[in-house]
């Protein structure tokens, strides 16, 4: 599986085009639901439009979570194990 942010435009959208021309299961992340189901159209291969806007960790939060439970569906035979992350609203 391969995350691919910023896949709707330029490098890249001919990143993600690559990559799943060569057979891997693709997550294009993009914040633009337009956008990414349009570069998912696009593309035409084993790929998935997850929205992830980089500007909220809210955003982030639910991406990593759906992230989390496609790759533990994916890979539930294989021993595979998950950390938690927290995210914080305060600045630092």
């Amino acid at each position: 599986v391969v995350i691919v942010t910023g896949a709707s435009s330029g490098i890249g959208f001919e990143i993600a085009k690559t990559i799943a021309s060569k057979g891997a299961k693709l997550i294009i992340a993009c914040r633009s639901e337009t956008q990414g189901r349009a570069t998912q159209s696009q593309i035409n291969g084993h790929s998935e439009y997850i929205n992830l806007d980089l500007r909220s960790f809210a955003s982030i939060e639910n991406f990593s979570k759906s992230v989390k439970l496609k790759l533990f569906r994916l890979n539930s035979k294989k021993g595979f194990t998950f950390s938690t992350v927290a995210f914080s609203n305060d600045p630092e």
